[in-house]
């Protein structure tokens, strides 16, 4: 039975092969046929039709025709002139329409600033012709906008008010797009239940209205929803019929999307022969019409899947591709996934250093979008990293930190507000039993101390005592007078002997238990400062979502229409707390990722002219202070191995407080040269100073002095702790002299990190 199963399936394995290759070819030129006659069709009216406004109009339909095929750079030509034209006749209505278009396509193409500029300007023709439907639709791309830079709060709320009314003018059309948005929105928030929900009720809509167009865009949702779920059968009928609706509607982009959507399901069912079939049949197709964000999408998908063949160059140079139109469109989230591909070929060929590097700016990324399903996955690969390494307590706390975050995203019910009242109080206890936690060691390191003197002194008089009875010893013997009463003395010294011999042990054993304790007390306390950390760190994460919203809703008010002069003022105040809450976060979370990098890279540079370079920016900020920035210098060509990275956020900090505290018209001086062993920069500013009394504490976390920024400008208090930390982690000094009212010099001094070409300098 089984031989004939195998000659039937090799004498048929030509035609499972090429199936898939002879039904996209297919389906492709059906595409192409069933296009181009309505496209002719419009182009011919547009040349031969006599009234400009209504020329304007066929644009805009045409560039809509191209929207809903992919052909992005089309849009954009076909848009231009349409609102060329209409700026030029004083056609408000085809302006709009324009402008609306073109901020469509510069999200996809990540040309944010161009898209704010257009949409701003056709809701503000919209509200003057009092066409209320269009001014919402116009907030769809501003929805994209905030998805796709990550800011899914924002996203939901524009989202839901779009949902409202559409509903309440009865559009359910208009209505089902935004469900499959919010879909979209609720996939990235991990909530899955919300997403299916979402969907199922947009599929009912386009039924009832026989919308095929709109049924194959959620059957293209449907299937990866399912896809992500792992259910291979359900996910692969869904994108087989948004092929069937592709068919029977004629949109290019949907075709495109099962194409892909079926080589993501045999991807994740590692049939990676067939996936590879069906994404390069979707890369064919991706390179005609130049569709950059379908191209990233594709390039990636493609690197997987000869990852998965164990093709690993090839592998490689898809995964370039992917990064490098992902930076180009400025889509952060789509950049994440190469990266982390491309850490995993390195990885595997044992590129150590530079699959680190990889996952630290996915990592970064990953925060940077709040992704949880993105940054557990980094945390995984670092754990893969660090075992190959053999940092095996590094990869363990990076496997506990990819669980974590795995286990909330099962948790859909999880309240935040209990959760940050619950870390807030876990803290605080943390920090209590830290604090006790050294109390003890500091009591135990007194008695050890005791200990260690109390054993020296018996050491000293046991010495002593030995040394007098082999005095006495002697003594008997070269008198040759020994007796049984100086023989039963000699016992009883020797007994005595004995016994103080037992108390040195028992003194020794002692001491070894508490060595013991203490360490064990070490590692307990080490723990818990993790933990701490851990904490804060989840808190920080925690904040970042309030504060979106925040930002959200002062950008929709902003976008609402003209704000009298208060309420520009409320806005900007708005903005700034914001953009506080924000540098707080940033600093908090600088401070608890300091201590977890395992590995730095250090470089060879040229201090001078890295100086040059770093200095440029600050001196910008501090001329809207009227503040001057000098660098002084001792010897030219000082090249100097340093950890680059570390050394720029160092001097960040110290050279941003020196302009902070800082009165108009002063000046910042910045000096630098090499020592006998290395180099030190300082830093000296003309402003308030710091009393005496407060010295101890600038290096301290969350300790705010006395002295004040001079323009407002806001002060975390965790600056100058971050600096120590990164200068103790570059195994250099940090020193500072001021003098109150007259203001302070920072100084900051690196040894053995001097390039062997140098010619030193005083």
């Amino acid at each position: 039975m089984f031989k004939i199963a195998n000659r039937f399936m090799s004498k048929h394995i030509l035609y499972w092969v090429f199936l898939p290759m002879v039904c996209i070819q297919a389906l492709k030129v059906e595409h192409v046929n069933a296009q181009s006659s309505e496209i002719d069709s419009l182009r011919t009216i547009i040349s031969k039709s006599p009234d400009d406004s209504v020329k304007v109009n066929n644009l805009n339909k045409l560039a809509a025709k191209y929207w809903h095929m992919g052909f992005t750079i089309e849009i954009v030509d076909i848009a231009s002139e349409a609102l060329q034209l209409a700026r030029q006749i004083k056609y408000d209505e085809g302006l709009a329409q324009s402008l609306f278009l073109q901020s469509a396509i510069f999200v996809e193409l990540g040309r944010f600033d161009e898209m704010q500029v257009s949409i701003r300007e056709s809701i503000r023709i919209y509200k003057a012709l009092d066409k209320k439907e269009k001014i919402v639709t116009c907030h769809g791309p501003i929805v994209k906008y905030y998805i796709r830079i990550g800011s899914y709060d924002s996203a939901y709320i524009i989202n839901r008010m779009m949902y409202e009314f559409y509903d309440s003018v009865k559009n359910n059309k208009a209505k089902a797009s935004t469900l499959i948005r919010l879909s979209q929105i609720r996939a990235f928030q991990a909530n899955d239940k919300a997403v299916l929900r979402a969907l199922l009720m947009a599929l009912k809509i386009y039924k009832d209205t026989h919308d095929v167009a709109g049924e194959s865009v959620v059957y293209q949702e449907l299937g990866n929803f399912y896809n992500g779920q792992n259910d291979e059968k359900i996910s692969k009928y869904y994108f087989k019929k948004q092929l069937e609706m592709s068919k029977i509607s004629g949109g290019h982009l949907d075709y495109l999307s099962a194409l892909i959507g079926l080589g993501n399901v045999y991807l994740i069912g590692k049939g990676y022969d067939s996936a590879l079939i069906y994404f390069n049949g979707a890369l064919k197709e991706e390179l005609k019409i130049n569709d950059l964000t379908g191209l990233g999408v594709v390039y990636n998908n493609l690197g997987e899947t000869l990852y998965g063949l164990k093709r690993y160059k090839e592998a490689k140079t898809q995964f370039l591709l992917s990064v490098d139109i992902c930076k180009k469109i400025n889509d952060i989230e789509g950049l994440i996934y190469p990266l982390q591909g491309m850490s995993l070929i390195s990885i595997k060929r044992n590129q150590l250093k530079e699959a680190d590097s990889l996952l630290k700016e996915s990592l970064y990324l990953s925060h940077k979008m709040a992704q949880p399903k993105l940054l557990a996955i980094n945390y995984d690969y670092m754990s893969i990293l660090d075992s190959a390494k053999g940092n095996y307590l590094s990869a363990f706390q990076s496997y506990k930190k990819s669980a974590l975050l795995n286990d909330s995203l099962l948790n859909e019910k999880k309240s935040h507000e209990i959760l940050a009242i619950q870390t807030s109080f876990d803290v605080e206890e943390k920090e209590n039993e830290i604090a006790s936690l050294n109390q003890e060691k500091r009591m135990e390191a007194e008695l050890q101390e005791k200990t260690k003197f109390i054993y020296l002194v018996i050491v000293i008089l046991g010495v002593i005592l030995i040394l007098a009875l082999l005095y006495i010893l002697r003594s008997r013997i070269l008198l040759s007078q020994l007796t049984l009463k100086s023989q039963a003395e000699i016992m009883q010294n020797n007994l005595k002997l004995t016994r103080v011999n037992q108390e040195l042990t028992n003194v020794m054993s002692q001491l070894e238990s508490r060595q013991m304790e203490l360490e064990k007390k070490n590692i307990l306390l080490q723990e818990l400062n993790e933990e701490k950390d851990g904490l804060v760190s989840v808190v920080a994460h925690d904040l970042r979502s309030p504060i979106a919203k925040t930002l959200g809703l002062v950008q929709i008010l902003s976008l609402s229409g003209e704000l009298n002069s208060e309420q520009n003022k409320i806005v900007e105040m708005l903005k700034k707390v914001s953009k506080d809450g924000n540098a707080l976060i940033s600093d908090l979370l600088d401070v608890s990722s300091i201590s977890s990098d395992q590995d730095m890279q250090s470089e060879t540079i040229d201090l001078e002219i890295f100086m040059q370079e770093f200095i440029a920016p600050h001196r910008l900020i501090a001329e809207k202070k009227n503040i001057t920035i000098t660098i002084d210098s001792k010897g030219s060509g000082l090249k100097v191995i340093t950890y680059v990275d570390y050394l720029k956020r160092t001097l960040d900090n110290l050279v941003s407080n020196a302009v902070k505290f800082s009165n108009p018209n002063k000046t910042v001086s910045i000096k630098f040269c090499t020592t006998d062993d290395g180099f030190e920069i300082s830093v000296s500013d003309l402003g308030q100073g710091i009393r005496p009394e407060e010295i101890p504490l600038l290096f301290k976390k969350f300790k705010t002095l006395s002295a004040r920024p001079t323009a407002g400008e806001t002060s975390t208090g965790l600056g100058l702790s971050i600096v120590k930390a990164l200068v103790e982690k570059m195994k250099g000094t940090i020193a500072v002299k001021s003098e109150f009212g007259k203001g302070s010099t920072f100084t900051v001094t690196f040894k053995n990190q001097m390039s062997a070409s140098v010619n030193k300098h005083g």
